[in-house]
C-alpha cells in the first residue's frame, strides 16, 4: 500500500519507521529538517560543541511507555535527570526522608528498575493495536475521539491546577475549580481514559483481550500503586482537614457530582 505520512514531527517518524518494513511510505516535511518542533541546535559552548534539544523538554518512563518502547527498539539511550531550577517533587521529597541515605540509594535504584520493567508491559496493549490488520473506519473515529478528549482533558485539568497555584491567596488550600469540582485526580482520569484508544483500535482481532490490558493495569497502577496513594498522602500532610473534607465530598478518579459531607 502506498501511504504519505504528513509531517515529520515524533508522530510522523513514528507512523512511519513502523509502516515503512510493509508499505511504500512517502514523508512530507515543510522544514528543511525532520522533528518538528523538537530540533537538535549544535551550540558552541566555552569551545566545545554542544548538542541542544529543543522542543524535547520532559521525558520519563512511566508516563511515556511508548516512546520509551520506541526508544528501546531504536537503542536510544537516556539517564535520569532533574529539571535544572524546578523544585523537587513533593512525594519524592517525602520518599528521600523517609529511606535516608545507605540502604535508601539501593531502594531508589529499586523503583527505577521496577518503572523500567514496566515498560514493555504497557508497551504490549499498543503493539496489539497496530498488529491489527483491519481496522474499520468507525473504531478509528472513536479511537481518536477518545485520544482527543483524552489529551484535551487532562491538558485543561493541569491548566486549571496550575492556575490555582499561581495565587499565593490559594497556598495550602485544596483546588476544586473545574474538573477538580468533580474528581479528586482528572488528570489521572484523563491519563486513564486515552488507553481505551487502543482498546477501539484493536476491536475485530483476536488482540483484543491483550489491549484491555492497558486500562485495566493503568487503573490499577493509578488507583491503588503510584498514582493516587503517594499524591493524596502528600495532600494530606501539606494540607490536612481542607484534602480530608475533599476527600469525603469528591469521587476519587471518575469524574462523579460532588457528595454532601
Amino acid at each position: 500500500m502506498r501511504i504519505a505520512v504528513i509531517g515529520s514531527g515524533i508522530s510522523g517518524l513514528g507512523c512511519a519507521w513502523l509502516l515503512w518494513p510493509q508499505h511504500q511510505v512517502t514523508l512530507f516535511e515543510a522544514n528543511g529538517y525532520l522533528g518538528g518542533h523538537t530540533h537538535t541546535h549544535l551550540l558552541d559552548i566555552e569551545g566545545r560543541p554542544t548538542a541542544v534539544d529543543s522542543g524535547f523538554i520532559v521525558y520519563n518512563e512511566l508516563h511515556y511507555p511508548l516512546l520509551t518502547g520506541l526508544f528501546a527498539e531504536l537503542g536510544v539511550q537516556s539517564q535520569p535527570n532533574r529539571v535544572r531550577g524546578a523544585p523537587e517533587d513533593g512525594r519524592h521529597r517525602a520518599l528521600r526522608a523517609r529511606w535516608g541515605h545507605g540502604r535508601g540509594q539501593l531502594k531508589w535504584f529499586g523503583l527505577f528498575q521496577f518503572q523500567a520493567l514496566l515498560i514493555p508491559l504497557f508497551s504490549i496493549p499498543f503493539a496489539a493495536a497496530a498488529a491489527n490488520p483491519a481496522t474499520h473506519f468507525v473504531w478509528l473515529a472513536i479511537a481518536l475521539g477518545v485520544w482527543n478528549v483524552s489529551v484535551l482533558g487532562e491538558s485543561r485539568a493541569d491548566h486549571q491546577l496550575a492556575q490555582f497555584r499561581a495565587t499565593p491567596a490559594n497556598r495550602g488550600k485544596t483546588c476544586r475549580a473545574g474538573l477538580w469540582r468533580y474528581s479528586r485526580h482528572p488528570n489521572y482520569f484523563f491519563e486513564w481514559l486515552h488507553w481505551f484508544s487502543y482498546v477501539a483500535l484493536s476491536l475485530g482481532a483476536h488482540s483484543l483481550w491483550i489491549c484491555l490490558c492497558g486500562p485495566v493495569l493503568m487503573y490499577v497502577f493509578l488507583r491503588w500503586i503510584s498514582g493516587v496513594p503517594y499524591t493524596e498522602a502528600h495532600a494530606l500532610r501539606t494540607r490536612g482537614e481542607d484534602y480530608r473534607h475533599y476527600q469525603r465530598t469528591t469521587s476519587v478518579l471518575i469524574p462523579w457530582w460532588p457528595r454532601h459531607a
